[in-house]
């Protein structure tokens, strides 16, 4: 896999600063992050593939020079029927990053695509088969490649930092973001739900900061 990013990259790299043309960096060095679908067979992972997606925009972010539309914005392009070059137009991105989380058993499969905005060309995809207590290497191997092509061109000098630490347990990850799913719903019963999974979070890994 990483090999193949390596590969993708100097593409990627070409054809944004090809497309880019006379256009200020900063307006080329711009991203938005999609929610990622949820292809599961059960169709009961959209909080999951919601986490996957959150951690990479947050990876993202850490970047000097690189400007990541925010989540609300990103997000409320769920569901729509948009267009990549309207998505790009309406969030005044030049890129976009869209996925897909298929969850089986143990295994997860996590499928990356970097888009032109403007023309909706596809500049790279990916695609991670992982164990889940591989998930965070994964996160982070989607965010640096992305940091990476963007960074050798569109934003010289500027290295990606660190991504933000994980849990240490995949089990306390997944509760969390169950938790934070019913979080986000606000109602009486979701909030009574968000605590437990919070709950189940902080029994598994106590130190985990985000459950807190």
């Amino acid at each position: 896999v990483a090999v193949g990013l390596l590969v993708a990259a100097p593409g990627l790299v070409w054809f944004l600063w090809i497309r880019g043309g006379v256009a200020p960096a900063s307006a080329r060095a711009s991203i938005a992050v999609l929610p990622f679908s949820d292809l599961s067979a059960a169709k009961d992972q959209g909080y999951f593939a919601d986490g996957m997606a959150e951690e990479i925009l947050n990876a993202l972010v850490h970047v000097d020079g690189l400007r990541v539309a925010g989540r609300t914005s990103s997000f409320s392009f769920r569901g729509r029927a948009a267009t990549i070059p309207e998505i790009g137009h309406a969030l005044s991105v030049a890129t976009v990053l869209e996925g897909s989380v298929r969850k089986e058993g143990t295994r997860v499969r996590v499928t990356a695509q970097l888009i032109d905005a403007e023309r909706g060309d596809d500049l790279w995809s990916e695609t991670y088969d992982r164990e889940l207590t591989g998930i965070f290497a994964v996160q982070d191997e989607i965010a640096r490649a992305v940091v990476e092509a963007l960074r050798v061109k569109i934003l010289p000098g500027h290295g990606p930092r660190a991504p933000p630490l994980h849990a240490t347990n995949p089990d306390a990850y997944s509760a969390y973001l169950l938790g934070k799913h019913f979080f986000d719903l606000a109602t009486p019963d979701d909030m009574r739900r968000a605590v437990t999974e919070l709950e189940k979070a902080l029994a598994l890994d106590p130190q985990y900061a985000p459950a807190w």
